[in-house]
């Protein structure tokens, strides 16, 4: 078998007559498919409202800045996949407050949560749903501050769970199972929210100087195009994923290998991890030629040795829509030949 890599990115629909047309009419950073895939993204997830940016990170960054905050204590995840969540705190000048996360459900621990809020309390909360595995929103929402859900790998999941966080972010990058080349979007019921950022993102509308900083953070019509075009395919795509999802589950004998919360019913990783504190498993699918990762890493340093200990023994195996039944079935095999 040849080499199997963890994520193969399928070609975005290029020649598709709506690229084409957008070319042909100069549609490339402005145009209609912008305010199309946003109506169509507020629908897709039951939100009023639904902002197109540059990237997630300006997601992020404006989803913040909508909430007109001064000196806001921000809590952000002790362990995650990149940097952009506390670099968005800290481009606002807020503060950063680290919350170990769960082993459960990925996300913000409860108890350690509890226990910030006792400590020196906290303005907004920053949830994500890591791995498309849905943040339990409605235990964060007691503490009275706006959460902020970060589904920037949730984006198929929360099609179907619906969230309930003040504001969700979502990123179109390409490494993600919904991509646009790049992109993000701000989610949420506010028409002041609305307002302020249709207004930070860019400053076409902008007269003259007025002693307020605008920015670049508008997503290209071109991106939006695509996103347009993936839309119209988002429900075979899921069901693709998840057709992925349950062969890994009922075909691993080593059951205790599975994360359970990726497991649950409307959930669609976006990456498939598996749980081992014996390394040379993994050792083991490399020498099969298959790609297995280590997706978290820490954002505050040194981690509890607990934390440490957990997030160290998973990692990803291969899950893309585009898998093939035969490398599903060598990767099984592969797996169960070790355990």
């Amino acid at each position: 078998m040849s080499r199997i890599p963890k994520l193969r990115i399928s070609p975005l629909p290029y020649e598709d007559k709506l690229i084409v047309d957008a070319f042909l009419a100069n549609q490339l950073v402005t145009g209609p498919h912008i305010n199309i895939f946003e109506k169509g993204l507020a629908a897709c997830f039951n939100y009023t409202y639904a902002n197109t940016t540059s990237s997630g990170f300006a997601a992020l960054f404006l989803a913040l800045k909508s909430l007109k905050l001064k000196n806001a204590k921000v809590v952000v995840p002790a362990i995650s996949t990149c940097q952009a969540i506390t670099n968005a705190v800290l481009a606002n000048g807020f503060e950063v407050v680290f919350c170990e996360i769960s082993p459960n459900h990925l996300s913000l621990a409860e108890d350690a949560l509890a226990a910030l809020f006792q400590e020196k309390q906290f303005d907004v909360i920053i949830a994500p749903s890591h791995f498309g595995i849905p943040a339990p929103i409605e235990n964060y929402k007691k503490y009275g501050v706006p959460v902020i859900e970060d589904a920037c790998q949730a984006f198929f999941t929360r099609t179907t769970i619906k969230s309930i966080a003040d504001i969700m972010v979502l990123s179109f990058y390409p490494t993600k199972q919904f991509n646009c080349i790049e992109g993000g979007a701000v989610l949420h019921n506010s028409l002041d929210q609305n307002q302020i950022i249709e207004d930070l993102r860019y400053y076409d509308s902008q007269i003259d100087f007025d002693g307020r900083a605008r920015y670049n953070l508008r997503m290209a019509n071109l991106h939006a195009a695509f996103g347009c075009l993936q839309l119209d395919k988002l429900i075979d795509e899921r069901k693709s994923l998840l057709k992925i999802r349950d062969s890994y589950i009922s075909g691993l004998c080593g059951k205790n290998l599975l994360v359970a919360a990726q497991c649950e019913a409307g959930v669609v990783p976006w990456r498939f991890l598996i749980q081992s504190e014996e390394t040379k498993l993994f050792a083991h699918l490399s020498l099969a030629n298959i790609q297995s990762d280590k997706e978290m890493a820490e954002l505050q340093k040194p981690a509890s040795e607990t934390q440490q200990h957990w997030f160290d023994s998973f990692q990803s195996i291969p899950y893309f829509s585009t898998l093939k039944s035969e490398e599903q079935h060598f990767i099984i095999q592969s797996i169960n030949e070790w355990s």
